[in-house]
């Protein structure tokens, strides 16, 4: 059984449309960062739910930042939403979230901006959600993100 899960994608959520119109593969540092602090907080695993999971290679090129923490990549489905579902039923899970900019019908969906990509309140609410604690804009209060600030310094 695994404690706490990620189910990750990728576009708008590590990058933002605009991005990816302009650079193939692209991930942004500062919002893989963010993943990163989550994963880093919480000691959730990922499995990545992007339709990036069919080059697995790819991602973990791209994601070498949390390539540790990826332990496999939903299945395919009739949507994403059922994609999590089965892979949940093969593998229970305690807590878990979803980082996505589509709209998933669920309560553990942490729903990013296509335009933004993952923002320090998404992070936050992510780890509040996974760690049970009362969702508190974290970034603005705590260093546990501290990494973000030196990317690019």
């Amino acid at each position: 059984m695994y404690d706490k899960i990620i189910f990750l994608d990728i576009d708008g959520v590590l990058n933002t449309w605009s991005e990816q119109g302009k650079y193939k593969d692209y991930i942004d540092p500062v919002k893989l960062q963010r993943v990163a602090d989550i994963i880093n907080t919480t000691g959730a695993k990922v499995v990545i739910s992007s339709n990036w999971r069919f080059d697995m290679d790819c991602v973990l090129k791209n994601l070498d930042l949390i390539k540790d923490s990826i332990i496999d990549r939903t299945g395919s489905g009739e949507s994403r939403l059922e994609e999590i579902h089965e892979w949940l039923e093969n593998n229970p899970t305690n807590k878990w979230v979803a980082l996505d900019d589509l709209f998933l019908d669920t309560p553990n969906l942490v729903m990013t901006n296509e335009a933004t990509g993952i923002t320090n309140s998404n992070a936050s609410l992510a780890v509040s959600m996974l760690n049970d604690t009362k969702y508190d804009d974290l970034y603005n209060k705590a260093s546990i993100f501290c990494n973000v600030s030196k990317i690019g310094a």
